[in-house]
């Protein structure tokens, strides 16, 4: 095979590659937490549960895709017990602190204050 055929090949075959690769994305573990706090967000009977029963479901799905040991679900759970109004920044500093800078969920912030034990 001459290099020019080698060339084209690459130059084919890598957009493909990177494009089927991209689709397979798996969320890390701290987009995980925050899609159970927009699924929280979502409920139709959110504002009659206290702060107690929101944590209640909330880790029960957590728990239901990840592992109790992974790093976001210790990182929330230490984080809860901490003053509700910083709640969201405490754990947002977690997740840049495993190198996901820049890393937000708006739904945790507008809800994080109000989900504890």
């Amino acid at each position: 095979m001459n290099a020019f055929v080698a060339c084209a090949l690459v130059c084919l075959t890598l957009p493909i590659t990177l494009a089927v690769s991209g689709c397979s994305h798996k969320p890390n573990q701290f987009d995980m937490v925050c899609d159970s706090f927009t699924k929280l967000s979502k409920l139709n009977n959110l504002e009659k549960t206290n702060s107690a029963e929101r944590y209640e479901w909330l880790m029960n799905n957590i728990l239901k895709s990840m592992d109790q040991q992974s790093d976001a679900v210790i990182a929330w759970q230490s984080k809860v017990n901490a003053t509700p109004d910083v709640r969201y920044e405490e754990f947002q500093t977690a997740a840049q602190s495993q190198g996901l800078i820049g890393w937000q969920c708006d739904s945790m912030q507008r809800l994080a204050y109000r989900v504890g034990i």
